[in-house]
């Protein structure tokens, strides 16, 4: 995971792998952008339920849905798991 403060002010943390992603949804739901091209991104919220399972929530067009980590990180799926390995996921703050 890496830290950084943008230009605005925003603290944000780069969420490299799905471990990273477990770890900080240990502390409940969070907010992320999935960075798109031309400097667009899409705003998601993202919880672990008790089965391990990821419910995730997309601001865009307020579409929710429960994933498995291997749907999570499948591109068929979602762009989540590739915008992961890419480092262009990011939560919103720092890591707690």
């Amino acid at each position: 995971m890496l830290e950084i403060k943008a230009e605005d002010g925003q603290d944000y943390t780069r969420i490299d792998s799905l471990d990273d992603l477990r770890k900080v949804l240990a502390h409940g739901m969070q907010e992320f952008k999935m960075d798109l091209n031309g400097g667009l991104f899409s705003r998601k919220e993202l919880a672990l339920e008790p089965d391990g399972r990821f419910r995730v929530f997309n601001h865009i067009d307020d579409s929710e849905f429960t994933l498995t980590a291997e749907e999570l990180m499948d591109r068929n799926v979602t762009l989540i798991g590739e915008a992961v390995t890419k480092g262009a996921f990011w939560m919103f703050g720092k890591q707690n």
